[in-house]
């Protein structure tokens, strides 16, 4: 049972967690459906019956009132109760309503009860669908009901064509047709008790929407109206429910003289309510996207229109030439056209017109979209249906008036409806306009810098801790990961009014000579009250104003710069950084170039300070190196755009690493300016495809977007080529999501598909309006049919027509085997077998795909039996790169051990010991594969992504310990490096501590505690450490914010 109940969820694309909750409401949905339906069947019988069509305008007009009344009054509720309690409440007077009115007619038999069943039809209908998607809506979020809702509506709908189709047997069964709405009565009285359990298991108060005067004040409703946009969507709404009771008062007259017999014409409604129905639900699930896409809203709002108006002009044609009363010979025909009419209309509006109503209030602001919602889909329709009632009133004053003169009505509505149809569509596109000028509007020369998530964290961190161990700890690792900001947080510090810290805060500025923060300590000491502080801070003050005396201070740094001793020369640095001095400034280009790190870095920030252009080719040519890429970067962002020319000189070097071409590009974002979109703009036409697309976002972050028509076509180009490796990634992911033995290479095709959409949607915010292209991405991150609809409309207003069918397929709400059909028109996209398929990504150019994709598919092959060794693996095994040689190598080694030691000769003896040394290891996952794998399943690396992942663990370095192994850590980390047990466990000792601790598998062992801890680590089982340099850290934090926060957490 429980695995047939998994293979219903899968089908039904139901989760684990969400399978109580849908199918209480599939069976709540079906019970009202019953209801709803048993309910118009048996009332519109009943009525007929009762009163004919006489009564039928008064009888709209009392419920469009009524209806009025009773949506007011829920409205007001909704206010004020509990959103759970209002539900049930609301069920309970529905069943108590329909149960009254059906014992009603055990007490009399007065017809006036007939037409208050008929003038409650639609008030309870309204409510009990309004209550149950209000609900629907609390229970799921927005992209859960894109999934869901579908399926939930269905069993509303298959249980009213159930239940229309079996009236004919129920009325055999119960004999009177009053007796049906016990059966009503019994479905809502179902409904209400699932109801009651679902309150009980789920909380739906959680949104409760609070009360809002803005949206009670009848001025600011008023005020909705004065809108055009609005008041046209008002006349469309108002036309169509003219039109709607206009037809269902032609439709039951003309009907109920075809079947004249209270069964007879009670099972016809029942049939002709399942026919309906079902045309609605076609209507839906074919119909209304086809349409929509591939000819656009304007069609869906004219439509319904133009199809009632056809229908019932051909009506008219036959019933004034041929007669339109039952004894004529053309009435069969009368009779088929009216309800052909009356069929369409129904099904076109639920199928149709509803869900295109619900893209045009996409685009109106956010602020009004649901007001106006509320007030169009509930005060106006209930206007409308009064409106109705009222018209069809005064028009039966008329004796000669006959039901085929009504339809000279309806048509006249039909043409009102069409001519306001497209005026409403031109509204929508001046909306559309409108949104897209205000975003214009919006776009200033530079966007705002990103927000220093680091900085705020290192920030927090010093502020709430008391402890000055842990702040000096903080201090070292914001001294090397954000050099410039350094001396900032150390002010911060000091001016905590914590004694403790402020006192080791005072002792790093000594030690360290900083002497940039003598002005801070001037400050300092008059605000101080601690006497001890207080001297403290005048002495180090003190020795700074000796030190930079003008009459010695020339003679002190050319002693300073010529000593043997590094901590001089830093010195020197810091107190040229200090001063500024223009004739000193000569003797930092030799800092800048001494062999000591710790002296370059403390050079690089007194350049960074002083400024002078003499000192940018060092400090670029530092940019490529490890030890100093972040002061470097550092102190050319305090540079600006006086650096620009010397990094795009640089950027061209030969042999130069991707990553600081990555780091020169991502510099120009940040300095901004002309100069670095002209730079920028020349970075497009790069070979590599990870430059091109950070160059877009460095153009976004200087806020440039493409004017002149050769820029726009440029970038379309560069817009088609992703596009065309967005269609060849989905083909492989169609080609192979079937097959569960790939299912590692299906998830890692769809993380470089949504990489894929990332990248065409930047450059669109690159060749077009960048808030333009914002507004589409919202509504597309909706997830749902109207969101989607919109977004395309949106796209349609800007985009160009070379590049607009293509997008249409990337974005459309459509099936991904949809999708590579349609591109096929355009891209040359094969079908594949397996073997093949995996040897396509593996071949595949690196610039088009991941290097993690492409070991996913090799390791893949070892899934395969009897696999015959192809040329493109054994290719691979030459590969220099160390992650695709080593796997390629396992899957010739396990298929053809012989042929693998052939191969193995033809390699350098270099290559060939490392991978004979992996191979015939005893460990099963020692390779950089499994390296990358491990990582990601740490809590610190789970959100970094598997391409940067094998960046990382190429630069880690593993630490290989027997049991009863002791290492001193001094010995082989710096400090801040992180190490993570991989594999076996290590006791640590805190300094003085008599009992250590034991650490296991994915533990994290934080150097930057290195002096709380003992020096030395020991084994305790057979144990791989992995050590990561903090230098190897600071490369990704700036892409992964995440990681610095981890870090801080850690420290």
């Amino acid at each position: 049972m429980a695995s047939i109940a998994k293979i219903i969820n899968k089908s039904l694309n139901i989760k684990d967690d969400e399978q109580q909750a849908v199918y209480l409401l599939l069976l709540q949905t079906v019970f009202l459906g019953v209801f709803l339906s048993i309910f118009d069947i048996t009332s519109t019988a009943m009525f007929m019956d009762t009163y004919g069509e006489e009564m039928l305008s008064k009888a709209f007009l009392v419920s469009g009132l009524v209806g009025f009344a009773l949506t007011a009054g829920y409205s007001k509720l909704q206010s004020i109760l509990p959103f759970s309690k209002l539900i049930v409440i609301n069920l309970i007077t529905i069943s108590l309503i329909t149960l009254m009115l059906r014992l009603g007619f055990e007490l009399t038999s007065n017809k006036f009860l007939v037409f208050l069943v008929f003038v409650m039809m639609g008030p309870l209908n309204l409510l009990g669908l309004v209550g149950f998607w209000g609900m629907a809506t609390r229970l799921f979020s927005l992209r859960q009901g894109k999934r869901l809702f579908s399926l939930i509506d269905s069993g509303q709908i298959i249980g009213m064509i159930t239940i229309s189709l079996m009236v004919p047997v129920l009325l055999t069964w119960l004999t009177d047709t009053k007796n049906l709405l016990f059966i009503s009565s019994v479905s809502i009285i179902c409904a209400l008790v699932i109801q009651i359990v679902i309150s009980s298991k789920f909380d739906l108060n959680k949104d409760r929407i609070k009360k809002s005067k803005s949206s009670n004040d009848s001025g600011n409703l008023i005020s909705l109206f004065k809108s055009k946009y609005v008041r046209a969507m008002t006349f469309f709404v108002i036309l169509s429910m003219l039109a709607a009771f206009f037809m269902f008062y032609s439709f039951l007259p003309v009907t109920k003289a075809k079947y004249s017999g209270e069964g007879e014409y009670l099972t016809f409604l029942g049939m002709f309510n399942a026919a309906l129905l079902t045309f609605t639900l076609l209507f839906k699930t074919f119909a209304y996207s086809k349409l929509t896409k591939v000819y656009g809203l304007k069609l869906n709002l004219i439509l319904p229109s133009f199809i009632l108006g056809i229908c019932i002009l051909m009506a008219i044609v036959v019933g004034i030439f041929f007669g339109n009363t039952i004894e004529s010979s053309s009435f069969m025909l009368f009779f088929l056209l009216i309800s052909l009419g009356r069929l369409l209309s129904v099904s076109l509006k639920s199928g149709i017109e509803v869900p295109s109503l619900k893209i045009l209030y996409q685009s109106m602001d956010v602020s009004i979209r649901h007001r106006v919602q509320v007030a169009v889909d509930g005060m106006v329709n209930e206007i409308a249906a009064i409106l109705s009632g009222l018209t069809l009133m005064i028009l039966g004053l008329f004796e000669f008036f006959q039901p085929v003169h009504y339809l000279f009505f309806l048509i006249a509505i039909a043409i009102a409806w069409v001519f306001v149809a497209i005026r409403l569509h031109r509204e929508y596109r001046f909306s559309l306009e409108v949104t897209l000028d205000k975003s214009q509007g919006n776009i200033q020369a530079k966007e705002p810098e990103e927000r220093n998530i680091l900085n705020d964290q290192i920030a927090d961190y010093l502020k709430s801790n008391t402890l000055p161990l842990n702040a000096n700890v903080m201090l070292d690792f914001a001294k090397e990961l954000t050099p410039l900001n350094y001396n900032g947080f150390c002010e911060s510090a000091l001016f905590s009014g914590k004694e403790e810290m402020s006192k080791a805060i005072l002792q790093r500025i000594s030690t360290e000579q900083q002497f940039q923060l003598a002005g801070t300590l001037q400050q300092y000491i008059k605000n101080e009250k601690n006497e001890l502080l207080k001297s403290d801070a005048t002495e180090i003050l003190k020795h700074f104003k000796e030190k930079t005396e003008p009459a010695t201070l020339r003679t002190l740094i050319a002693e300073l710069v010529s000593s043997v001793y590094p901590g001089d020369k830093v010195m020197a640095a810091n107190i040229l950084a200090y001063c500024k001095d223009e004739n000193l400034s000569k003797y930092l280009v030799v800092l800048l170039r001494d062999i000591f790190p710790e002296v370059r870095i403390a050079a690089i920030k007194a350049a960074s300070v002083i400024k002078d252009k003499d000192f940018i080719p060092a400090i670029v040519d530092y940019l490529g190196t490890d030890l100093y890429h972040i002061y470097a970067y550092e102190a050319m962002l305090a540079y600006g755009k006086d650096v620009l020319g010397q990094a795009d000189q640089y950027f061209y070097k030969s042999g130069l690493n991707h990553k600081v071409q990555l780091q020169i590009i991502k510099l120009f974002g940040a300095i901004g300016g002309e100069q670095s979109i002209k730079f920028l703009l020349n970075k497009l036409n790069y070979y590599n495809n990870e430059i091109v697309i950070e160059a877009c976002n460095s153009l976004r972050k200087c806020g440039y977007f493409a004017t002149t028509s050769e820029e726009k076509a440029h970038l379309n180009i560069l817009l088609v080529e992703n596009i065309r490796i967005n269609a060849w990634n989905l083909n492989i992911l169609i080609n192979i999501r079937d097959t569960e033995t790939f299912s590692d290479v299906a998830k890692a095709i769809e993380k470089e598909i949504r990489k894929n959409h990332e990248n065409i949607l930047l450059i669109l915010s690159v060749a077009y309006n960048p808030q333009s292209v914002l507004h589409v991405r919202e509504n597309l991150e909706l997830d749902t049919s109207e969101g989607i609809s919109f977004a395309l409309e949106l796209l349609d207003m800007f985009i160009e027509e070379s590049v607009k069918p293509l997008l249409l397929i990337i974005f459309e709400d459509i099936s991904d085997v949809e999708r590579v059909r349609r591109f096929q028109d355009h891209f040359p996209l094969e079908r594949m077998e397996n073997i093949e398929l995996l040897n396509s990504l593996i071949n595949r150019d690196l610039n088009l795909i991941g290097r993690w994709v492409k070991a996913i598919a090799i390791n893949s092959l070892n899934s395969i039996d009897n696999l015959n060794i192809s040329k493109d693996i054994v290719a691979q095994l030459f590969n220099n790169d160390k992650l695709l040689s080593e796997l390629a190598a396992r899957v010739i080694f396990r298929n053809d051990p012989r042929f693998y030691n052939e191969c193995l000769e033809r390699l350098d003896i270099h290559k060939r010991n490392s991978l004979v040394k992996v191979l015939k290891s005893k460990e099963t996952d020692n390779l950089l594969y499994h390296h990358v794998v491990f990582l990601k399943n740490t809590t610190l690396f789970e959100f970094v992504d598997e391409e940067v992942l094998l960046e990382i663990a190429e630069e880690s370095k593993e630490i290989r310990m027997n049991p009863g192994d002791k290492i001193n850590l001094n010995t082989v980390c710096r400090q801040n490096d992180i190490l993570i047990v991989r594999h076996g466990s290590v006791l640590i000792r805190k300094k003085g501590a008599l009992q250590g601790e034991s650490l296991l598998a994915e533990s994290f062992i934080p150097l930057s505690k290195l002096s709380e801890l003992e020096n030395n680590i020991e084994a305790t089982d057979v144990t791989v450490l992995i050590n990561i340099s903090f230098g190897t850290l600071c490369k990704y934090i700036t892409y992964y914010p995440k990681i610095s926060e981890f870090l801080v957490k850690i420290v």
